[in-house]
């Protein structure tokens, strides 16, 4: 791991490192033009304002962290990306560019600051613009053990002045003294300090020359104010900014990481509820404990601590822990209560079974989405940072889908949904074909991998053959498709999980056979993907089709094809657009919000990895944002969502065989928690009126035949299909019982 500070020496031993220029004046000097003047050469500008804080608010204060999004495509406009190693400067000793450093640390990436800064440079500076390639930054989000909110402040501030409501908690304010004192300041509206904050100047870290004191010296200055590397310290500021100079300086001294808290005085002195105390500091004095702590007048009761312990950075109970310490260190288990928090549309009470329909979306995914619309977003290219950050957000949902499916991100395509994709690959494919050619299509499948090959097959003249299953028992099998290829089938179409049945085939094996005859397969991952780790190479997919909004994301598709197999195609387009593969699948210009969110999902799903902890939350975060790490986590998460899902679709399955009059037609030995319900014996409609039923009860489970036609006309159920409970990473016991409650007293009425 790269250390906190480093030195020049250090710089000549790294020259791949990125360099970053970080300065910033309160005062309305330019930064942009210092640069422009002189900086160390190679060196990018990177804008305190537009890069380093988010939108200000009365509830956020003057400098709020930005969002993970905005943050990361901001970074990858500027050609920082996920393997890079970041050395910040400034020319005030490090308290400016020292914000950047924590914001990188604090989520896992390599990063230091320069000691010295610009100053400490002797070689000559540089005025050229450096303009490197966009990369790919994937967003991480802020892990919530780094951060503490206003009513912690307000706790940790209490403990200060009696000690005995927190003892050992430490709130430092990096303001220069004269403004923790309580002097006029233009910059907020009530001047003076949070109750019992100690006062540590970040300035006073540094000597005339802008270097770091001496580590030995650090350390005392820390001790002296009540900070010993084993309680817990917060760090404020003005706005957030030279707070994390300190907790940069703690972390260099050997002292801990601490937290901060971002919305610092800017956001506690806009607060009238919030008392406000004034005066200098007054000498340390030992409390009952034995600890040193600053004696203060206040001015103003403290108000008690409002926040649980363990409350992310928002405030209130709604809360939701930080992404990527989902689950309970201790057992390392599912935890399906904190996966649950993640979800707003949970909060309404609603039992929700009506996930293969589409799922709900965490705080994450909307976040995501939000942050890309209100960040500066243009047409891709690399002339503009907006530009940049477009073509960031693409990288990474390529990247992202990848990740999730083991797939080569230069072959991922973007697409409005996946019926869409497959109409369009559909059109392309059958170009070649003719009389005498065949293509194999399910009866298990949704019409949407069913009929785009129908009608392509028509229009060629191509004869279309039918791979049935057993309605009996739900299962297709390798022998059905032995029964229906020939030599001069072109493509088979089949699902990788009914998302009316929740009967799996076994796609390894059918694709093995469709390749012995010469022929491609077009696997509908649509469902199983919500519910299994997939890995394409061993699925034997050429062509594979998944759905964000089944996965906790929002509404927009992806492909997953060899590159080398689409270089092979010729799709209908635009003569101006591009012939580069993927983007000659994709028409007109790419919905950049759906692309930020659909990557926040797999991020999301890839935190549920069990082994994910508070402790080592920064390290996994980081894990989760990139690389075969990323893939290692998405296949440990799904893994323990299989088996969370399936816990509870055999607790489904056993109350449903205590029901009268209901049949279970998801029968097949590999399924997914999807079950198809009928009631053969009652009134036709009975289904939908017991859906009626569940939904008078807040629980959420329709009935149709979802689109699979084909697959209820073959189970004779006609076009009516049945009623379906669909399970999620987010069900759990309560809505199972709930369900079950529901339909017994269907039955029973």
């Amino acid at each position: 791991m790269t250390p906190p500070v480093v030195d020049v020496d250090w710089l000549d031993q790294h020259p791949e490192a990125v360099l970053a220029d970080v300065r910033w004046y309160p005062d309305g000097r330019s930064p942009l033009e210092a640069f422009a003047e002189g900086h160390l050469p190679g060196a990018i500008f990177i804008s305190v304002d537009d890069v380093l804080a988010g939108p200000p608010s009365d509830e956020a204060g003057r400098h709020p962290l930005p969002g993970p999004a905005a943050f990361a495509a901001s970074l990858g406009a500027l050609g920082i990306g996920d393997d890079d190693v970041v050395v910040a400067y400034d020319d005030a000793g490090g308290v400016i560019a020292a914000r950047l450093v924590w914001m990188l640390r604090a989520i896992g990436h390599e990063a230091a600051l320069l000691d010295g800064g610009i100053t400490a440079w002797a070689g000559a500076t540089s005025t050229a613009t450096t303009r490197r390639s966009p990369a790919l930054f994937t967003p991480r989000p802020w892990p919530s053990e780094r951060l503490a909110d206003i009513d912690e402040v307000a706790s940790a501030g209490q403990s200060l002045v009696v000690p005995a409501s927190a003892p050992g908690d430490v709130l430092l304010d990096a303001r220069p003294a004269e403004r923790y004192a309580g002097a006029p300041d233009a910059l907020d509206p009530r001047a003076g300090h949070v109750p019992g904050a100690v006062s540590l100047p970040a300035r006073e870290h540094v000597d005339a020359d802008g270097r770091l004191l001496p580590v030995e010296d650090l350390r005392e200055r820390f001790t002296a104010s009540g900070v010993t590397g084993e309680n817990k310290v917060i760090s404020s500021c003005g706005s957030g900014i030279t707070a994390c100079h300190t907790l940069l300086v703690m972390e260099h001294a050997g002292l801990g990481a601490g937290r901060l808290f971002p919305g610092s005085w800017s956001q506690w002195s806009r607060d009238p509820s919030r008392p406000s105390a004034t005066g200098a500091p007054a000498p340390l004095q030992p409390d009952d404990s034995g600890d040193q702590r600053a004696a203060m007048t206040v001015g103003g009761a403290v108000p008690r601590a409002v926040a649980a312990a363990g409350t992310g950075a928002g405030t209130g109970p709604a809360a939701a822990p930080a992404l990527g310490t989902v689950q309970e260190p201790s057992t390392g288990a599912y935890d399906v209560d904190a996966v649950r928090a993640h979800f707003p549309a949970l909060e309404a009470g609603v039992a929700h079974f009506d996930s293969p329909g589409g799922t709900q979306v965490p705080r994450e995914v909307a976040d995501a989405i939000a942050a890309s619309l209100t960040a500066p977003t243009a047409n891709r290219g690399g002339l503009t940072a907006a530009a940049r950050a477009s073509e960031a957000i693409v990288a990474g949902f390529r990247a992202s889908v990848a990740d999730l499916l083991n797939a080569d991100p230069r072959g991922v395509v973007l697409g409005r949904s996946a019926t869409q994709l497959t109409f369009d690959l559909a059109r392309t494919l059958s170009a070649g074909w003719g009389p005498g050619d065949e293509v194999v299509v399910s009866r298990l499948d949704h019409d949407a991998n069913v009929r785009p090959w129908v009608i392509a097959a028509q229009r060629a003249g191509a004869r279309v053959r039918w791979l049935d299953f057993d309605p009996e028992t739900g299962e297709l099998t390798p022998d059905h498709l032995r029964a229906v290829l020939g030599e001069r089938t072109r493509l088979v179409a089949v699902t990788g999980a009914s998302n009316l049945i929740g009967t799996r085939p076994d796609v390894t094996a059918l694709a093995a056979l469709a390749h012995d005859s010469g022929a491609l397969t077009w696997v509908d991952g649509v469902h199983l993907t919500a519910h299994a780790p997939v890995d394409v190479a061993t699925l034997g997919a050429d062509f594979y089709v998944c759905s964000a909004y089944k996965f906790l994301g929002p509404h927009c598709s992806a492909l997953a094809a060899s590159p080398d197999l689409l270089e092979t195609l010729r799709p209908d387009k635009l003569a101006p657009s591009t012939d580069a593969v993927p983007e000659r699948f994709e028409l007109g210009t790419l919905p950049y919000e759906l692309m930020a969110g659909a990557t926040a999902a797999v991020d999301f799903l890839a935190s549920l990895a069990p082994d994910a902890s508070h402790a080592d939350a920064a390290d996994t975060t980081a894990d989760t944002a990139a690389g075969a790490g990323r893939r290692a986590r998405l296949v440990t998460a799904m893994t323990a969502v299989e088996a969370h899902e399936d816990r509870l679709r055999e607790r489904l399955e056993e109350g449903l065989a205590a029901l009268p009059g209901v049949v279970l037609r998801s029968r097949a030995a590999h399924r997914t928690p999807t079950l198809l319900l009928t009631y053969p014996s009652a009134a036709p409609g009975t289904a939908a009126a017991a859906s009626e039923h569940l939904a008078a009860l807040g629980v959420n489970a329709p009935a149709s035949s979802f689109y699979a036609l084909e697959a209820s006309r073959h189970l004779g159920l006609g076009d009516a299909g049945g009623l379906r409970v669909g399970l999620a990473p987010y069900s759990d016991d309560r809505d199972v019982d709930r369900l079950l409650d529901g339909l017994r007293g269907f039955t029973a009425g």
